[in-house]
């Protein structure tokens, strides 16, 4: 074997590039590849790590010695080397097999084949184990036969027919084919990226969009990394996602080690209950229905002529130009003029009571329903602010894509007038909900920032990564925004959510579902510029002031009050809960 085949072998994610190669380095957590590999005329393999790495600890990081570099003094020179570009030709192979042998150190102690889903075989990752630990490397499948080679983008996730096959159960999701196994002999349905913790985004996961996923990284450093970006993966695919770290787990160990540690079936099946338990905060919990007689639940549609009329006329031409009910422009409408006044006013009813301008909506429909440009068009606006406050002297965010507790906790501190979480799909917002269980105690943590940060109350977070500082938020306020399906929504607002009373403060809609048609009709510019200027005169708030009702309005509030308490008290369960909140919203 050439040394620069021998190089590329031990670095299963690099890249051709127009002079060589380039890799991720192997010592450091390096997630933009900056280790270049050249091979010269003679055959000599040039190493380097732009990040600093020394060429000596790049080496021996690959498990090698600086020898390896340098070709063998009876190796035949490359044919064609002293006149062909210095990129080596990949060697290829009839099978898998001839594959395996060619790398010369005989049969791997285990071996893991990747299927497309097809059923074809893909790629194999293959283990020596050796004095100094373990050597892994890949074979793929290409046109031209079997390479040394990692395979062709995108992956495909490891163990994907089981996951086609069983579409209903929770899928763990772990850092390697050996703990993959583990899972799997514990009778848990998991699964795996192939080529190592930075090559996460390389895979394709859509088979796992819309499902309940369980991360179990190992103990490290680039563990956490990898679930981080599983993670964000995945929440843009609209799963339900919780991160588990296991506190008694060693440094670098994973969840195979705590399966060795198990010494008869009792225990193994008391791990199994553990790793089983992070997937109960998704139960779905039927609604209790009480022995009073409810009241008429069927949708009504949104009241737009309570609106003031330039939101009105907006929210009513932004439905005729997407062709979906008005609930799906008025919710994220009504969010984003929370927001836009923000913490410089609240309402106060009383000395002892005061409202604040914060919502949680959500608009529920199926896929192809129309929810993701009627948030489009309901929150143009509020795109272009934001484009505005992120260029002044000193820079300012509206508008967020990550819901994690600790990134929003950064962002209010430097915002303090709130945040506007939008989410094309509220999925992702759900998962980051108390992600990481075990190791921080429970999701009251989280639950408890939330709550605040929809009361606009003082908060206090601990970072779980970088310098841990502590963040003190003065008045904690968030808006958030998005859409879900019916069945994830009903999957990720488990026992701990509704209890915590997080169900209860959404405002939601279900509008009937109606067929998508394509329309000519669009927001006209007089009306946009009218929506434009409430918001903009709302954004121009700056002294914080109370807004207390005149005795007309105090007497129309005082009506709906005793109104919905009154429909409440005819409710039971849940129901109970959503009333109580309607003075709120």
């Amino acid at each position: 074997m050439r040394p620069i085949e021998k190089i590329l072998s031990r670095l299963p994610d690099h890249r051709a590039t127009a002079d060589g190669f380039k890799a991720p380095c192997p010592t450091h957590e390096d997630l933009n590849p900056s280790l270049s590999i050249r091979e010269t005329q003679d055959g000599v393999v040039l190493v380097k790590c732009f990040a600093g790495c020394s060429q000596e600890k790049v080496v021996s990081g690959l498990g090698l010695h600086m020898a390896d570099l340098f070709p063998a003094r009876d190796e035949p020179p490359w044919p064609g080397r002293q006149h062909q570009s210095s990129r080596p030709q990949p060697r290829h192979f009839a099978t898998a097999e001839d594959a395996i042998n060619g790398y010369g150190r005989g049969m791997p102690d285990r071996q893991w084949t990747y299927v497309d889903a097809s059923g074809a075989e893909v790629g194999r990752t293959l283990r020596w184990n050796t004095a100094t630990g373990k050597d892994i490397r890949p074979v793929a499948k290409f046109a031209d036969g079997w390479r040394h080679a990692a395979m062709q983008e995108p992956r495909p996730l490891f163990n994907l027919p089981a996951l086609l096959a069983n579409q209903e159960s929770p899928i763990y999701v772990v850092e390697g084919e050996k703990c993959v196994d583990a899972l799997t002999a514990l009778g848990l349905l998991a699964t795996t990226s192939a080529g190592g913790s930075q090559a996460a985004r390389l895979t394709d996961w859509t088979p796992l969009a819309g499902r309940l996923v369980v991360i179990l990284p190992d103990n490290d450093a680039a563990g956490r990394k990898y679930a981080e970006t599983v993670a964000d993966i995945l929440d843009g695919l609209g799963a339900t996602v919780v991160v588990v770290v296991f506190e008694d787990l060693a440094a670098g160990g994973d969840v195979a080690d705590l399966l060795e540690r198990c010494p008869d079936d009792a225990a193994r099946n008391a791990l199994r209950e553990r790793i089983e338990a992070h997937t109960s905060r998704t139960e779905v919990v039927p609604i209790q229905e009480g022995s009073a007689q409810p009241i008429g639940l069927e949708y009504q549609p949104f009241p737009i002529e309570t609106l003031p009329d330039s939101v009105a006329r907006f929210v009513a031409e932004s439905a005729a130009a997407v062709r979906c009910d008005a609930a799906f422009v008025a919710l994220p409408v009504l969010t984003l003029l929370g927001a836009a006044v923000g913490n410089a006013r609240r309402l106060q009813l009383k000395r002892t009571y005061e409202v604040p301008t914060i919502l949680w909506t959500g608009i529920i429909g199926e896929s192809g329903t129309g929810k993701t440009p009627a948030i489009r068009t309901a929150l143009s606006s509020a795109y272009e602010h934001d484009h505005a406050i992120r260029q002044l002297d000193t820079p300012r965010r509206l508008l967020v894509g990550d819901a994690t507790t600790e990134a929003l906790a950064q962002l209010m501190a430097v915002n303090p007038r709130g945040i506007f979480c939008v989410r094309d799909e509220l999925a992702g917002w759900f998962g980051s909900i108390d992600r990481y269980t075990e190791r921080h105690g429970g999701c009251s943590a989280d639950q408890s920032f939330l709550l605040s940060a929809y009361n606009g109350m003082p908060h206090s977070v601990d970072r779980r990564t970088g310098d841990r500082r502590h963040v003190h938020i003065p008045r904690a306020s968030l808006w958030v925004t998005g859409g879900i399906q019916p069945g994830i929504l009903a999957r990720a607002m488990g026992a701990a959510e509704r209890e915590a009373g997080l169900l209860s403060r959404l405002l939601l809609a279900c509008p009937p579902s109606r067929p998508q048609e394509y329309s000519d009709d669009d927001v006209s510019a007089a009306t946009k510029e009218r929506f434009d200027a409430v918001l903009k005169s709302l954004f121009a708030l700056e002294d914080e002031k109370f807004v207390t009702l005149s005795p007309e309005a105090k007497q129309l509030w005082r009506a709906f009050h005793d109104r919905t308490a009154e429909e409440a008290n005819r409710l039971s369960g849940d129901l109970t809960a959503a009333w109580s909140n309607t003075g709120h919203t």
